[in-house]
């Protein structure tokens, strides 16, 4: 290949660096031959092609190009794929009776040590035909071997990195992989190959092959979909850091294989024609769209709008994807996260880091509850599992949300908040002791707070369907917590909807808002120091009697404040002796009457999540 000239296509390497020869030919004002060379890394280049004005080639990558002749000391256009893995993974032997000395790699050098009959540790790692994984990444490989000369030599090849090497078409990898009937996983990346040409892909090639990847080469959508024809048992697809910035409006051939397709780092910037790509990929379950440019998520199509097969609508694909991954794109409204729940209706796994929406510091303290309300398949948000407590908190957070907001009738609601009423209505499935307790106190709330007509959109199966005044039985500590949330959630709801009617009206302006001092964020609670543990529930009249016989105080203290910190208050306030301090226990007063106890396992919430506001009571006792 030195003493003759490449042809246009051609890879080669120059100095460490690797690229594509775009133009073999005269240059206006010099002698002799020029390369035009569109080289891997742009910083190597110098121009697109043009030089004095006149254009000799055009580049991919702008401003990547440039002349050397073809001369130049240190070109090379690669070697064969055995003449790679042979250089790299055969070491000569150095001779049965030679001592040599070997530096144990766990001792950082300081420890070496006399050994004998290495050679036949080489000879059994040289021995090719046993080699499943096989790395050849950057070595130079450029062309096949004779014909069967690869098979014969390494057959049981299944996962093959070529990686960052001088291939410069799929004929080329084609001629590699057919010999490998093994093959299962590819990796291309960091290669500039030529567009597929369906004839010289050998019928065989790809016919095992389930991951391919193809990262950083450049390659085009409608190039891939010539080549997916030929990869049958394909499950999994890696094109990333292509610099696609759209995708091509016809869908890919009928697939029921591809299971995964990584989009990573493109400038794709419209979700929907990404879908509709997409569209036939029929087993489709993991897509990842991290670091593209995707500002909004559209509605998906209507029935009129949609693929049909046979003349009837065909279900999206899209619809069973379980892993999305949107990291570090453009979103930046509720109304986006609203609609993936019309795209992937089995979403289990979402990564939404990154992008303007969760990044906003107004929005950080509730993006990941209002996500997980919003979506309600989700198990896992950003890679942090989603538990069943957390998702009961976060529905209810958003709900107490919904009901602060003014609406001019349902069907705004509606339109505002899509999950609203699915939250709104507990399904009997969802009921069990916790959810049922729990409903009972928001009901019973309702009644005692607020003459108040209960909708059917917030009442489970197990209540009844005008509130009672009749206590709910007491809350266990295993749904105490929960109860307590929907308590709040019940007391917001009254004060939201207090003098509207149903369907809303707007409420009067508002009064200025005090200024934010200090001394206007503390709230005043009532302290009682009892000397032994209190009942569980406390009706009016015994509650009266058992309050008259503790010493009693005020406190003034900050919503955001810890349980934790405020038991270490009220022990410094009523100087209780370091002796007794290990047995103080704190219970907070329901309205109803009942008593939670604030033991260690919610040492960590403050107290806005309790719901304490003006005069809420605590009871403490040091026994």
């Amino acid at each position: 290949m030195a003493s003759s000239l490449p042809t246009v296509g051609t890879r080669i390497t120059h100095s460490g660096s690797l690229g594509t020869v775009r133009y073999v030919g005269p240059v206006d004002g010099t002698q002799g031959v020029w390369l035009g060379i569109e080289w891997d890394d742009p910083k190597r280049g110098k121009h697109d092609g043009v030089k004095d004005g006149k254009r000799y080639f055009t580049c991919l990558v702008p401003n990547s190009g440039s002349f050397v002749r073809p001369t130049a000391a240190g070109i090379s256009y690669g070697v064969t794929f055995l003449h790679a893995l042979t250089s790299k993974y055969i070491e000569i032997p150095h001779g049965s009776a030679s001592l040599e000395k070997v530096i144990l790699g766990s001792s950082g050098g300081a420890i070496e040590v006399e050994a004998v009959g290495l050679d036949k540790i080489r000879n059994n790692l040289a021995r090719l035909e046993r080699l499943r994984e096989v790395s050849l990444d950057n070595e130079c490989v450029s062309r096949a071997d004779s014909p069967g000369e690869i098979g014969r030599t390494c057959p049981g090849i299944r996962g093959l990195d070529l990686t960052k090497n001088l291939i410069a078409t799929w004929g080329t990898v084609a001629a590699i992989t057919v010999e490998l009937q093994n093959l299962r996983s590819l990796s291309l990346n960091q290669n500039r190959l030529m567009p597929p040409d369906s004839s010289q892909l050998n019928a065989v090639a790809f016919q095992c092959l389930e991951e391919l990847q193809i990262s950083a080469t450049l390659i085009t959508w409608d190039e891939f979909q010539t080549l997916l024809p030929h990869m049958p048992a394909l499950k999994a697809v890696e094109f990333g850091y292509n610099r696609m910035k759209a995708v091509s409006s016809n869908t890919w051939p009928a697939n029921g294989t591809v299971q995964v397709v990584n989009l990573d780092s493109n400038e794709l910037d419209s979700f929907q024609d990404v879908c509709s790509a997409l569209h036939n990929l029929s087993k489709i379950q993991r897509l990842i769209l991290t670091s593209n440019a995707i500002p909004k998520i559209d509605p998906p199509p209507s029935d009129e709008e949609s693929p049909k097969v046979d003349g009837t609508v065909s279900r999206s694909p899209l619809h069973g994807i379980k892993h999305l991954a949107l990291a570090f794109n453009r979103i930046a409204t509720w109304h986006d996260i609203d609609m993936l729940q019309h795209w992937c209706l089995e979403l289990e796994s979402l990564t939404l880091a990154g992008n303007p929406l969760i990044d906003d510091r107004s929005h950080a303290s509730y993006a990941r509850p209002f996500t997980i309300a919003k979506i309600p398949s989700l198990k896992s948000l950003d890679g942090a599992a989603i538990s069943m407590r957390e998702r009961r908190d976060s529905e209810l957070l958003y709900l107490s949300h919904i009901a602060k907001q003014t609406f001019a009738s349902v069907d705004e609601k509606r339109a505002a908040h899509p999950q609203w009423e699915a939250l709104s209505t507990i399904p009997a499935k969802r009921c069990d002791t916790d959810l049922c307790v729990s409903h009972a106190l928001v009901f019973y709330h309702l009644s005692l707070h607020r003459s108040l007509r209960i909708s059917p959109l917030l009442r489970c199966a197990c209540i009844p369907d005008t509130p009672t005044a009749t206590p709910p039985p007491t809350p266990t500590s295993v749904h105490t917590e929960h109860a307590i949330a929907l308590s709040v959630f019940a007391s917001e709801l009254s004060n939201a909807t207090q003098s509207r009617p149903e369907h809303g009206v707007t409420d009067a302006p508002a009064a200025p808002e005090p200024q934010d001092t200090l001394s206007n964020r503390l709230t005043t609670i009532r302290i009682y120091h009892g000397a032994s543990a209190p009942p569980t529930s406390l009706p009016a009249d015994e509650r009266a009697r058992y309050l008259g016989q503790c010493k009693t105080e005020s406190l003034r203290v900050l919503s955001t404040m810890s349980v934790r910190t405020l038991r270490m208050k009220l022990i410094k306030s009523l100087k209780i002796p370091k002796a007794r301090q290990g047995s103080v226990r704190l219970w907070m007063v329901l309205p109803d009457g009942h008593l939670v106890e604030l033991d260690e396992e919610f040492a960590g919430r403050d107290l806005a999540y309790w719901g304490v506001d003006e005069d809420t009571q605590f009871i403490l006792v040091d026994e």
